[in-house]
């Protein structure tokens, strides 16, 4: 399995799209709607807590919103008033935005809208349909790679888009290697490792030279019967086997073309 999930993320792309600095004081919360892509805070300073989790948040938190959802932060103590922060996210060049519910910060987040995508098209994230909490400090050298992603978001000048989007992947890799080699707290939210079959069945499209394996090779490769296996294959991975095929080749294509 691990050989797999590792040849997917050689064709990973992850790109910090438009960030903030959230901070939200005792006795309020933070409301943040729906975003177009997904969502990522990283917990720097105080505690508190993600709607609809029972843990508290603590320094080294990282929380991953879907596409689409909502969440909401609360600081320490009771809820006496709420800010609607949801609009105001600046593009990544623009520099720093602090969002602030109330006067003093006693949970302080960095957040980022971010771009994940491997083989081109699929979205990294697109396996979970509710905000997860994830603990860096379980993951390895994570912390310190997020600090350098923030002084990076802070201060934003030549090349920080590209040194940005490097660390971001390093961050995503670190963390699925926290999940696989132990904490498997989620082990879902990348697309096929919530289906061992399929996940079988891409690897060997990944592995595959110009003899590409049919449609019954793959089934058989995933221990299904085809229609089983094509059913599984798009409900997983939200194309037909065929699509999937051929935006492989072409994603393919395009690394020769940069390579050359």
């Amino acid at each position: 399995m691990h050989h797999k999930v590792d040849r997917l993320l050689l064709h990973l792309e992850a790109r910090v799209e438009a960030f903030a600095m959230c901070e939200v004081a005792e006795g309020w919360r933070l409301d943040l709607g729906p975003m177009p892509t997904t969502l990522l805070h990283y917990v720097i300073g105080g505690s508190g807590w993600l709607a609809g989790y029972s843990e508290p948040l603590a320094p080294g938190a990282l929380i991953v919103v879907p596409a689409g959802v909502g969440h909401q932060l609360q600081a320490p103590g009771r809820l006496l008033k709420v800010h609607e922060g949801m609009s105001e996210f600046r593009a990544f060049t623009e520099g720093l935005l602090r969002i602030s519910a109330g006067n003093r910060a006693d949970l302080r987040t960095a957040c980022a809208t971010v771009t994940t995508r491997y083989l081109y098209y699929l979205d990294l994230f697109s396996g979970i349909d509710k905000p997860l909490v994830f603990d860096l400090n379980a993951a390895g050298r994570s912390p310190a790679v997020v600090n350098n992603l923030v002084a990076e978001l802070k201060e934003p000048r030549f090349g920080s888009r590209a040194i940005a989007s490097a660390l971001l992947k390093q961050m995503l890799v670190l963390l699925l290697r926290a999940q696989l080699d132990g904490d498997g707290t989620h082990p879902d939210w990348i697309v096929s490792l919530g289906d061992p079959r399929i996940a079988r069945a891409v690897g060997a499209l990944l592995d595959s030279g110009d003899t590409r394996p049919s449609a019954d090779d793959l089934a058989n490769i995933a221990g299904m019967s085809r229609s089983a296996f094509q059913r599984r294959f798009l409900d997983i991975v939200g194309m037909t086997v065929a699509e999937f095929d051929v935006r492989l080749r072409i994603h393919r294509a395009a690394l020769l073309l940069v390579e050359t």
